[in-house]
């Protein structure tokens, strides 16, 4: 899921006058397809965490991917560009949700010696799917560049629904709580 959803947003930024072009209107009006997919991503990015106090970890990846892989097929056959914003709106709001619940899984299920190498490798992933995105975004269609994150998202989602284990974190009763960590000194300091 890394990889899918590292794939699309750098090659956005290369795609937009072509997705303008096939939609027919000025590329400064398609560039919201970018802050279309960050903004909803920084936002429901706070709340998938804490949703796994209340459900199992497996069912939101289940959710995440599904969610994902629907929002990104609906985007490759988009319509109109503002059909397109929407999408791309939902691709942000579930694709965000894989971060934390990576994050969290990382630091509950893996030993401490080991969970830096674990969190090096996810933001690994991503970075060779950005630059991969961005060089095939040089000679390939925009909807062959976001057909990829839909077969990996449909891919993400039957191997989770197989094999994932079925973490509980809510066993555990950990607190997330952001209020909390802002007002922590340590939390803040660089």
């Amino acid at each position: 899921m890394f990889f899918a959803l590292s794939f699309g947003v750098a090659a956005m930024a290369a795609l937009v006058p072509s997705i303008a072009a096939n939609f027919g209107v000025e590329a400064n009006y398609a560039v919201r397809l970018t802050w279309l997919y960050m903004l909803p991503y920084g936002v429901f990015a706070l709340v998938w965490a804490p949703l796994t106090n209340i459900f199992k970890l497996k069912n939101l990846f289940l959710v995440i991917c599904f969610g994902f892989f629907i929002s990104s097929l609906l985007f490759c056959f988009s319509k109109s560009i503002h059909q397109a914003f929407v999408f791309r709106f939902l691709m942000g709001a579930f694709g965000c949700g894989f971060v934390p619940l990576s994050l969290i899984t990382v630091g509950k299920a893996v030993k401490n010696k080991s969970r830096s190498k674990y969190i090096g490798s996810l933001f690994a992933v991503s970075y060779v799917s950005t630059f991969i995105s961005v060089f095939l975004s040089g000679f390939l269609s925009w909807r062959i560049i976001y057909s990829i994150p839909v077969v990996l998202g449909l891919t993400a989602f039957i191997l989770a629904l197989v094999s994932l284990n079925d973490f509980d974190f809510r066993k555990k009763q950990f607190k997330i709580t952001y209020l909390d960590t802002l007002k922590n000194k340590k939390a803040l300091c660089f």
